[in-house]
């Protein structure tokens, strides 16, 4: 299994990962502001710390067979409207959405596996008014949803809060 350190192609438009490669490294396509679409196929079970930061133009990721989210991966990635995070994924690192200002529904499919949703993961996304979360969801950390204006969150899995958790609304609806 191979994997991606960098892409020096900053202007690209999209990215279709070679079938071999099982980690795209820390901030691999960081600045490529000219990247709309990723799919990974579904050797690729790691995508590391801010692999797709600042990318500003990304609409579309396909998640594939992604086991692990990393830390600040799609930061700042403006253009992103809509995410459905894939079941195989089972982890969820801190700031991970954050800034995205444009994100608007977030759903992980049935049977998706994070336990915990960490620190910031959809901090700043102010136009984040869905946000489905799987049944197997037993912690959310602080600040998750901080300046998003959620309409529909359901929390009825949820047995630990962190202290300071900011939901980012005054009244969400459960469902």
């Amino acid at each position: 299994m191979s994997q991606v350190t960098e892409y020096s192609e900053k202007v690209m438009d999209h990215f279709r990962n070679p079938r071999n490669v099982g980690t795209i490294e820390n901030a691999c396509f960081a600045n490529c502001h000219g990247l709309t679409k990723v799919k990974l196929p579904y050797a690729t079970k790691a995508i590391s710390n801010e692999a797709f930061l600042n990318c500003i133009n990304l609409k579309e990721i396909d998640f594939a067979n992604t086991n692990f989210i990393g830390t600040r991966q799609f930061a700042n990635c403006t253009s992103l409207e809509t995410i459905n995070i894939s079941n195989t994924v089972y982890v969820v690192n801190g700031e991970s959405f954050i800034n995205c200002t444009n994100l608007k529904s977030v759903t992980f499919e049935s049977g998706s596996n994070p336990l915990a949703l960490n620190s910031s993961n959809f901090k700043g996304c102010n136009k984040l008014k869905t946000l489905k979360l799987p049944r197997q969801t037993t912690t959310i950390t602080d600040n998750l949803l901080a300046g998003s204006v959620i309409d529909v969150l359901d929390l009825s899995s949820i047995d630990t809060f962190f202290d300071y958790v900011n939901l980012g609304t005054d009244n969400p609806i459960m469902n």
